[in-house]
């Protein structure tokens, strides 16, 4: 990238101004993310390029059990390094007062009939909807307040996929057009809009959504698919010449799950020239 002359850049930076082969890196910061995210941390700072780590730390009582963690993590995270806070906040507020934090019942319930009645219920219900949307929000607000409280000050938040979309996507196509907007509304990407991440004392939401600027755009390896990242970046970066986003899991880099074409690369290359890879 550095041959082709682009740029490299935060994620806030890049996203108030899109330059032709400009690059932000975005890394979500899942448990199982934080040793990859170390390693990382210290590539970006030998480096000297920018990099934002979103912090899934205060989703459930799961990712709360592992802030020790995440604040040894914080520690290592100095210039040019920052971080933002990664959150789905219809997901975090229903765990919280729905499930008494007991994520492993609300991943259940998700996938249930019963959701699916909720779900109907909120569609025809304008009230409840705003109800549960503004219960969300004060909730929402006070988890970036205990962030900056714990981590420090940061400006960004990133939408996590939430279980309750994830869970739902494979029936939309059997649910009601309201019922389907209504899912769509509370994908945290589309929930958090301008007016909710400024309650919340921030200035965006880090991901491609309907308030991106133009000339910008977000590439994932979207749980392990390195490959098609790489043929999609060859795009973006060579013949569009835009500004990118990366989206990554250190998990996936750091020996996690990778796609099986890459897998195959590494494989057919040998170890040693694997690790170098």
């Amino acid at each position: 990238m550095r041959e082709i002359g682009c740029s490299f850049h935060r994620c806030s930076s890049l996203l108030n101004n899109p330059v032709p082969h400009g690059i932000a890196y975005r890394y979500d910061i899942h448990v199982r993310d934080i040793p990859g995210a170390r390693i990382l941390a210290e590539f970006h700072r030998a480096q000297r390029v920018p990099a934002t780590f979103f912090l899934f730390w205060d989703y459930s009582p799961f990712e709360r059990q592992r802030f020790e963690d995440y604040r040894e993590l914080r520690r290592l995270l100095s210039e040019p390094l920052e971080i933002g806070l990664h959150d789905s906040p219809i997901d975090a507020f229903l765990i919280r007062a729905e499930f008494h934090g007991n994520r492993r019942e609300y991943g259940r319930w998700t996938d249930s009939d019963d959701a699916l009645k909720w779900l109907a219920d909120l569609a025809l219900d304008s009230q409840k909807l705003a109800n549960l949307n503004q219960a969300a929000l004060k909730d929402f607000v006070v988890r970036a307040r205990r962030t900056r409280e714990h981590f420090g000050p940061f400006s960004l938040v990133a939408a996590h996929g939430g279980e309750l979309v994830q869970s739902l996507r494979k029936k939309l196509p059997s649910l009601s057009p309201g019922a389907q907007r209504t899912v769509e509304g509370l994908r945290a990407r589309h929930w958090l809009t301008p007016e909710r991440v400024a309650a919340a004392g921030l200035e965006r939401c880090a991901d491609h959504n309907q308030y991106s600027p133009p000339g910008w755009c977000e590439v994932s390896e979207d749980g392990g698919q390195i490959s098609k990242m790489a043929r999609m970046l060859r795009q973006r970066l060579l013949a569009e010449k835009t500004a990118v986003q990366f989206l990554l899991h250190p998990y996936t880099w750091a020996g996690g799950k990778r796609d099986a074409e890459l897998s195959e690369l590494l494989n057919k290359a040998g170890s040693s020239v694997a690790l170098q890879s």
